[in-house]
């Protein structure tokens, strides 16, 4: 029981671990930077959110506006989930309820090998005369 237990935590603690802070690029003046289009467009962002700097290459305007727009959300985008706080909690939620599922389990189990125990004293415990009456 205490290795699955055990087995979980370290998976959680490896989801945590792998959540993004690694993934975090801050340049020299506090932005978080962003790009797309195979390095076309390039973007920062401060830390509050705020765009700081855009950057499209020349050559991205040859083809339809929406892929211009396209290039310019999604390198955004990308640049504010790089600021700090900004992460993916999905694996560590799964996780979490995997760990769940398994402490429910073994709660049960304990309960019922409380019970079971209760259960077995009190049969092998000798009746009182309050209890005979």
């Amino acid at each position: 029981m205490s290795a699955d237990l055990d087995d979980l935590i370290a998976r959680a603690r490896t989801a945590l671990a792998e959540g993004g802070a690694t993934d975090v690029v801050e340049s020299e003046a506090g932005t978080y930077v962003g790009t797309a289009a195979d390095g076309l467009v390039r973007v920062e962002v401060s830390a509050v959110g705020r765009l700081t700097s855009l950057q499209i290459d020349p050559q991205l305007f040859d083809g339809p506006l929406e892929d211009v727009a396209d290039a310019a959300r999604s390198a955004i985008n990308v640049a504010l989930d790089r600021r700090p706080g900004q992460v993916d909690f999905a694996p560590v939620i799964d996780v979490v309820r995997a760990t769940q599922v398994q402490a429910r389990r073994q709660l049960d189990e304990i309960t019922r090998g409380i019970a079971d125990v209760t259960g077995h004293v009190q049969a092998a415990r000798p009746a009182t005369s309050a209890e005979a009456s």
